[in-house]
């Protein structure tokens, strides 16, 4: 027993060591610096020197109530604030639902042991409040300022750790502002407790986490230091947001965490940017806004944004309101997919989206999965072949992992091991890396080749994924092997929309989704079972995943063909050649 724990607790060492040594030398040192100051003793301190610190920009403050003027009205135009469940009742009772749970407010309280972290997170982001805010918006009227004023009193007096925690602060503070701008509150007591969390976001900073989280601290410190007009602030936000946003987004103006979700959730604050800013951020945040016009169109079909990574669809707007605020902005460049990890190609019946990217940012890949070389099928504009989603972070942490697993997504394992070392919640350690990726083309099909090394537990092994797309109508092959000389047992997973039914036929697995037929055939074994999906947090659905295995492990490779062509699914495998109709194709 105690050999067990020893082990245990070994590999958890190795892993932290794998981890640690992808961080840069500042998260490092601001984790034990932050670790440090949040010991009680320092803690009074800092909140007194914070309380000292909005006291004294108090008296120095004006705030631009009609900074948000234009900004507000295009948002009422377009029908677009937060999409809310939020609910009153004749007695002042209000119901908020969100992350699949309904719960009535309790104005005194502000966090909740029985919930998960990140649900706790959304109450005290309180982007429900802009139910009430665009309600009024729209009637042009102030009926819902007491409701508000009410929540914002009791929020300022009785908010929990969990509320003052940076990333839901930073949210946060954006929603008040867009209150503090429709309804001009001047109340002081407001106002300093407005003033006490912009100054607390500025002494915290989630330089640990940097990614995201950096970047939604940047926006907000910003977005708040031209509503408080303090010069110099506002210089120094302005250059530091110019420059983080050149660092994480990539040439295609895709955020570089590679979550299209992410991508989306971050636009609509941009968005905000754009109104607030002039110069150079104006004109660097419009060229992101003019390229999510075509990342959204290539990277969505009709029920949301592709599933890569962490995301669901509601961690974002709804696409028609994205569309409507995006769509005054112009393309400005054309679209190298590749440039931003992904392989994109579309036809008349099909569009397949390829994940051929590294884990990104380098530093913190915390919504990264084991899904190098996984791939997703639109047929006929809506979803074939999906990705798992993410059920939530940290209500269910055997779901968290779950979602994350190699298992869970259209890509080859190898001895049941992980594809790279996932763990925790938002933990990578030594992971898998794209060594070459190629397309070659001829009259009749695209061959993409795709070389990587992964599976560290296994001391890495050269993988190799073939897909041989056919120009004429809709067939695909994928072809998975190890190039490594040692046996393997070897799966590659099929995960299908739960839209689609199956039987088996004579060898052949036929796909139904009313009027649409599409087969599936290997020269592997097959296996189905069902496995869970997520499209929205905290929200389980059930769909089948193909297991296509080889059986026999010193031939460590195994193939599969899909196609609407029911004449044209069979193919053969011999000494490395593919082989259908006419075509010989080499696969090393």
């Amino acid at each position: 027993m105690v050999a067990v724990i020893f082990f245990d607790y070994c590999i958890k060492m190795k892993l932290f060591f794998e981890t640690v040594f992808r961080l840069k030398k500042r998260q490092i040192l601001y984790r034990i610096y932050y670790i440090l100051s949040n010991i009680s003793l320092f803690k009074k301190i800092k909140g007194t020197r914070y309380l000292l610190d909005s006291n004294r920009q108090l008296k120095k403050i004006k705030p631009s109530y009609d900074l948000l003027q234009v900004y507000l009205k295009n948002l009422s135009k377009n029908n677009f604030f937060e999409d809310s469940s939020t609910k009153i009742n004749k007695s002042g009772v209000i119901t908020l639902n969100f992350l699949n749970q309904k719960h009535k407010l309790n104005h005194h309280k502000w966090e909740y042991n029985s919930h998960s972290i990140l649900w706790n997170y959304t109450l005290n982001y309180m982007h429900w409040l802009e139910f009430f805010l665009a309600e009024d918006i729209k009637n042009n009227n102030k009926n819902n300022l007491p409701v508000i004023e009410n929540i914002l009193f009791n929020w300022s007096k009785y908010k929990s750790d969990i509320s003052m925690r940076s990333y839901p602060t930073s949210l946060r503070l954006l929603v008040w502002l867009k209150i503090f701008s429709f309804y001009k509150i001047k109340n002081k007591q407001l106002i300093k407790s407005f003033t006490f969390q912009y100054i607390y976001l500025k002494n915290n900073i989630e330089y640990e986490l940097d990614a995201n989280h950096l970047l939604e601290n940047l926006i907000s410190l910003y977005s708040c230091s031209k509503f408080l007009d303090i010069p110099k602030d506002i210089k120094k936000y302005e250059d530091f947001l110019l420059k983080e946003i050149d660092n994480q987004f990539d040439k295609n103006e895709l955020h570089y965490e590679r979550s299209f979700a992410y991508h989306f959730a971050i636009i609509p604050r941009l968005y905000l940017i754009y109104f607030l800013s002039n110069s150079s951020l104006r004109a660097r945040i419009k060229k992101i806004l003019c390229s999510a016009n075509i990342l959204l169109e290539k990277f969505s079909n009709k029920e949301g944004v592709y599933l890569f990574h962490d995301a669901t669809y509601d961690m974002y707007p709804q696409i028609d309101k994205l569309k409507k605020i995006i769509s005054p902005f112009k393309y400005e460049k054309k679209l190298n997919s590749i440039d931003s990890g992904y392989y994109l190609q579309e036809s008349k019946t099909f569009k397949l989206c390829i994940d051929v990217g590294n884990p990104s940012p380098s530093y913190q890949p915390g919504h990264y999965h084991c899904s190098m070389t996984s791939y997703i099928i639109d047929y006929l504009g809506k979803p074939l072949i999906i990705d798992s989603g993410v059920y939530e972070y940290y209500l269910d942490d055997v779901r968290r992992y779950l979602s994350r697993k190699t298992s869970s997504h259209n890509v080859m394992s190898i001895d049941s091991r992980e594809q790279s070392n996932i763990w925790s919640i938002f933990r990578l350690g030594n992971s898998a890396s794209i060594n070459n990726f190629s397309i070659e083309e001829n009259s009749s099909y695209d061959i993409l080749r795709i070389e990587y090394i992964a599976f560290p537990e296994l001391g890495y092994r050269r993988c190799k994924r073939l897909f041989i797309i056919n120009k004429s109508f809709f067939r695909i092959h994928v072809i998975d092997f190890v190039a490594n000389k040692e046996p393997n047992h070897i799966k590659s997973f099929l995960i299908l929309n739960p839209t689609y039914k199956h039987e088996t036929k004579e060898g052949i697995i036929c796909l139904n989704e009313e009027d649409n037929k599409l087969y599936l055939k290997s020269e592997n074994k097959v296996l189905s079972e069902k496995h869970e999906i997520y499209k929205r947090m905290g929200h389980i659905d059930s769909t089948t995943k193909f297991s296509i295995e080889n059986t026999e492990p010193s031939s460590p490779i195994v193939s599969y063909c899909i196609s609407d062509n029911k004449q044209a699914i069979e193919y053969r495998i011999e000494e490395n050649i593919l082989r259908i109709d006419d075509h010989r194709i080499e696969l090393n």
